[in-house]
């Protein structure tokens, strides 16, 4: 069983990385401009995470040694199903000096969640490094409906420094690796 669901998450990341060679750059912060002119807005938003309760907490600013997640936010996603967003291919840079994220490798899915319906494939090298990949054949929805705003991913980090609000924009960075596509139509969302 370990060997097929290998197999099968390999031929799913060569599929990502097929769909990201006909894919344009996104940059950290910027807006995703699509074929239709639709703008798919993202940012990062963090939180203080009880892992008893499961309750997230939102912060302006880290503490040390606090377990705390990072969420990829998204909003203004086309619901229409020829327009919407199917997939992604996001890169990820983060500042070591300030968060570590337990898991790396094999063991990312330990650390980095959505609780959308798709497929996602994460891998964190441990070296502020953190590559997540979703994907889907019917849009991003919840309870069957293609939804406009939302939760990418979120990923569990405990901070090894405090962080000031003036620094958290930057802890966490996409890089211009990354890319958000329809797969549907083949049409790009690029910037």
């Amino acid at each position: 069983m370990r060997k097929v669901m290998k197999r099968v998450c390999a031929l799913f990341l060569a599929l990502m990385m097929l769909m990201g060679t006909f894919s344009l750059n996104v940059f950290a912060g910027k807006i995703i401009e699509g074929t239709k002119e639709d703008k798919l807005y993202l940012s990062w938003k963090y939180y203080s995470f009880d892992k008893t309760s499961k309750t997230h907490t939102e912060v302006q600013a880290l503490e040390e040694g606090i377990l705390y997640c990072a969420q990829l936010v998204f909003s203004n996603n086309p619901t229409a199903a020829d327009d919407t967003v199917t997939g992604a291919d996001l890169w990820c840079q983060y500042d070591t000096a300030a968060v570590n994220i337990p898991n790396t490798g094999d063991n990312t899915s330990k650390s980095v969640f959505t609780s959308l319906p798709v497929t996602i494939a994460a891998n964190n090298d441990g070296n502020g490094s953190l590559s997540v990949h979703i994907m889907t054949t019917s849009g991003i929805e919840e309870y069957g409906e293609i939804i406009e705003s939302g939760v990418f991913f979120e990923t569990h980090f405990t901070a090894q420094k405090a962080v000031a609000k003036t620094e958290l924009p930057n802890l966490f960075q996409l890089t211009s690796k990354s890319t958000i596509f329809d797969v549907n139509e083949k049409r790009l969302h690029h910037s």
